[in-house]
């Protein structure tokens, strides 16, 4: 069998008239061709692949406000920050924000990134998407590459560790367990991940190395490419992305992320985000609310965006009002958890706009995945006709 090897190197000059020169690129590590013109062809095709991970860019941060730096704090279990984006700290706690790349940094592309940043006390983090099972069963047995950007901002040094959980055959699909992290270990000792969820082993690893079942990252504080491919276990129930340092952050450390992938295939994919209505589309199946994308849900919100209906029964009377708030897209179950919020006072009550008071009890009711109804107990003065209006938020995240 005859096979062609190309040593990697830089772009070769041009060639004479009539030539073309074929290289393998050492930047990219792409085979490529260069005309007697100058003009450079990729052989490798430029296919462009879905991303198995929504949100990978950090643009859509729905739960908190995207400038500010918001505190999480969960030691087993995943706090949602960026949508779709879960934080697991080893103690308090972990503060995250999406940065504004509007003044462009060497080497990123994405619009935003995200930042981590260790407070408080000194111990790991460990980052993490859920793919779901509709999008994860079709890749069985099949390898696929996790990509990402990384640097650190604030570090004397920082290393961590890029994986792909799997949640194995005797989990149950779409459902990780509420444990998520059983044990954080010492430094250079990789977390204990909650039942049924264990490390795939990476087969190819490119801007680190491969360490036991993990890639190893030194970042510096410029961005770099970290990649791995891995093959997907037959009979696994979802793939989970993770991302979690290797020593102990002490607090202010930052670590940033950005250009996160999980591609069919093993080949290194150039970034390649999705529209922006689409991003913000698909997550919300997992998260949605009646607020602006990019502002956080919050009493005293103002009523802008808000679910309005007229009082219907008047008096201190229960489902006084009843109305109905249809989901932007369909989610992906029934929401878990609906939250309430008043537009004009600190509590989770509906607000009487025309009145300037507050009903007595709020509540949803008839929830499905496409939406529901809302109800709530009026006051003694509340008159047929009157405006009530009321903000809130729905959560199906797995």
């Amino acid at each position: 069998m005859s096979r062609l090897i190309l040593n990697t190197g830089a772009a070769p000059s041009t060639p004479a008239a009539s030539k073309t020169s074929l290289y393998a690129d050492s930047a990219d590590k792409k085979v490529k061709q260069i005309d007697e013109n100058g003009i450079i062809n990729v052989l490798t095709p430029r296919v462009a692949k879905e991303n198995f991970i929504l949100n990978g860019g950090f643009d859509v941060i729905q739960r908190q406000d995207r400038v500010t730096l918001t505190t999480y704090s969960n030691t087993s279990g995943r706090a949602l920050s960026a949508d779709r984006w879960g934080i697991t700290n080893e103690n308090a706690s972990v503060q995250y924000t999406s940065v504004n790349n509007d003044t462009p940094e060497t080497g990123l592309n994405s619009r935003f990134y995200g930042r981590f940043k260790k407070i408080t006390s000194t111990g790991k983090m460990v980052i993490t998407q859920v793919i779901e099972g509709i999008h994860c069963l079709p890749l069985r047995g099949r390898k696929v590459r996790f990509s990402c950007k990384m640097r650190f901002s604030v570090a004397a040094s920082m290393t961590v560790r890029l994986g792909l959980l799997q949640l194995t055959s005797a989990g149950t699909l779409d459902a990780p367990p509420a444990t998520f992290v059983s044990a954080f270990g010492a430094a250079s000792t990789d977390p204990t991940f909650g039942t049924n969820v264990s490390l795939i082993t990476p087969l190819i690893a490119d801007g680190g190395s491969i360490v036991g079942s993990a890639v190893n990252c030194v970042l510096t504080s410029a961005w770099v490419r970290y990649s791995a491919t891995f093959t997907v276990p037959t009979d696994c129930k979802n793939i989970i992305p993770v991302i979690f340092t290797n020593g102990q952050p002490v607090a202010n450390d930052e670590l940033n992320i950005a250009e996160a992938a999980v591609y069919d295939g093993e080949e290194i994919m150039d970034w390649n985000p999705r529209l922006y209505a689409q991003e913000v589309a698909l997550c919300q199946r997992y998260y949605c609310k009646t607020f602006p994308v990019l502002t956080a849900p919050a009493q005293t919100g103002g009523a802008g965006g808000s679910i309005r209906m007229p009082v219907t029964i008047a008096g201190a009377v229960a489902t006084s009002i009843v109305g109905r708030w249809d989901f932007p897209v369909e989610m992906r179950a029934t929401p878990g958890t609906v939250t309430f919020y008043n537009p004009s006072a600190g509590n989770a009550f509906s607000r009487n706009i025309t009145a300037g008071t507050d009903a007595t009890a709020t509540s949803a009711a008839n929830t499905s995945a496409r939406g529901l109804h809302w109800n709530c107990t009026g006051l003694a003065a509340w008159t047929v006709g009157q405006d009530v209006a009321v903000h809130a938020s729905a959560d199906a995240e797995m």
